[in-house]
Formats: C-alpha cells, structure tokens, sequence
C-alpha cells in the first residue's frame, strides 16, 4: 500500500510541477508596451501607461493626443471624442466599435475603457488619424 501511494504522491507532484511551470509561461511577466510615433517612442507618464485589453492596445486618449501633436476634444453631450490631425477628423463614440474618418464610416473590436481614472481607446484610432505613423511593438 505504502509503496502505490508514493506513486500517486510523485505522480501528483510531477502534474503538480507541470502545471506550475505551464502556468509560469502562461502568465509571466506582462510584455512592456513601447508605441511609436513616426518611428520615435512616446514617453508616458506612469499613470497613464498603454495596456492590452480585448485583444489590442489601450492608449491614453487626451496624452496621446498631446504627444502626436493632434487636438483632442470631447463633445459637450460627453458621448463623442474628436482627434484632429493635421485636416483629418476622427469622431468617435465612446464605448463603441464605429468611428468616422472624415466622415467615413470604419469599425474595430476593441471599444473604449476607463482605467485609473482616464479615458483609454484602441491604438487603431491614433493609426487611423495619423495616417498609420503610430504603432506599438511588444517587449
């Protein structure tokens, strides 16, 4: 008996490091966000750092706006967001997967978040706006 439950102990134990090790794959150290701008990194404050959520990169709406150079509105109802780039418009609807590009429609997966008491919205958006020149590379 003793020696068929030291089996079922070292059997328990090697599932037991298998998982432990599968799990420390699965959820290591989180991948460090670096986004780009025309090829050069932007520099978040701590607070407000990019994050990954639903699939896609989160990006801080008003900072980075201010770090691309675009103008960076919300509607007075408090429903809409506004980035202008250079004569390109973006609007978009918080919470929502449709935006318009100088009045066209385009959708994406992702919808806006509020995390750490700031508005956060999909990288596509920044993309979009600015033409392609903001990305984001995982470290």
């Amino acid at each position: 008996m003793k020696k068929s439950m030291g089996r079922s102990l070292s059997i328990c134990g090697l599932v037991l490091t298998t998982s432990v090790y599968a799990l420390a794959g699965t959820y290591g150290a989180v991948p460090k966000i670096i986004v780009h701008f025309r090829g050069t990194p932007l520099k978040f404050a701590s607070s407000v750092r990019p994050y990954r959520s639903q699939g896609t990169v989160m990006l801080p709406f008003r900072e980075t706006a201010k770090l691309v150079g675009a103008k960076a509105s919300l509607e007075p109802d408090g429903k809409y967001l506004i980035i202008s780039y250079s004569a390109d418009t973006l609007a978009y609807e918080i919470g929502h997967h449709g935006y318009k590009v100088n009045g066209h429609r385009q959708f994406m997966r992702a919808t806006s978040e509020m995390h750490k008491n700031h508005l956060f919205v999909p990288i596509r958006l920044f993309n979009d706006i600015t033409a392609g020149r903001v990305h984001a590379e995982l470290h």
